[in-house]
């Protein structure tokens, strides 16, 4: 975990002539096609990440609308919520596979959305939630507690080798949103395919055995499927149970 740089300012702008992007040039993908990848200004071209990133949160925010449509979320609120932390964590992703850092300012603007909703959740379903050991800020709260600590200490232990601080917090935001079973099925999820893209990359000569992978990306990946696998499927859950 690593200081990192502002992905907010300065505002948008070519990374080879860094002059302002125009807003007519910032429609996502629409202004991609109509510039045909390439800036404006000084005909540089644009890396394809940012068209693809544009229509993965697009996605995400239909795929979040169509669980609010059916009633799956208590209200606006909590759809638009989830919305700006996907987006959030697909900048994320790209920037820890890019860079292998985590932009914790991201992390942090996440990880109090998580926690508004966890305390609008237990205030729209007080009845339910009449003790404090079954609320859904103590349980997720205590996932989180919990996958925080296990990857804290395997980033302490290999003094970062094995794993990032950064993914540590990431930890706590899976725990934090998911609560104990989806969690620690995210956590699996990400540990499984991260080692089979490990395996896979080292038999193509891509990487040897020493090589560094992020594993923030796989810990993302993990929790958008089980976030949507919760509310879509939530009776695969039980079985976990």
């Amino acid at each position: 975990m690593k200081n990192s740089m502002s992905v907010v300012k300065p505002a948008s702008h070519c990374f080879a002539c860094k002059k302002k992007i125009i807003w007519r040039d910032n429609i996502p993908i629409i202004s991609f096609l109509i510039l045909r990848g390439e800036c404006r200004n000084c005909k540089a071209k644009i890396s394809w990440q940012y068209p693809m990133v544009e229509f993965l949160v697009g996605i995400t925010w239909g795929l979040i609308g169509y669980l609010y449509y059916f009633n799956f979320f208590e209200n606006f609120f909590i759809a638009i919520t989830w919305s700006l932390i996907f987006s959030a964590l697909w900048v994320i992703f790209i920037y820890d596979w890019k860079y292998m850092e985590i932009p914790m300012n991201l992390v942090w603007f996440s990880l109090v959305l998580i926690i508004a909703i966890n305390f609008f959740t237990d205030k729209i379903n007080l009845i339910d939630c009449s003790i404090f050991f079954e609320s859904t800020i103590f349980i997720n709260g205590l996932s989180g507690l919990v996958a925080f600590i296990f990857f804290f200490g395997l980033s302490f232990i290999s003094n970062e080798e094995w794993m990032g601080y950064g993914d540590s917090f990431l930890a706590l935001l899976i725990g934090l949103a998911l609560g104990p079973v989806a969690s620690f099925l995210a956590i699996l999820v990400a540990f499984c395919v991260g080692s089979i893209f490990s395996i896979t990359i080292v038999i193509l000569g891509k990487a040897d055995l020493k090589s560094q992978v992020p594993f923030g990306p796989f810990l993302i990946f993990g929790f958008m499927l089980m976030f949507f696998v919760k509310f879509l499927f939530p009776d695969l859950l039980n079985l976990f149970v």
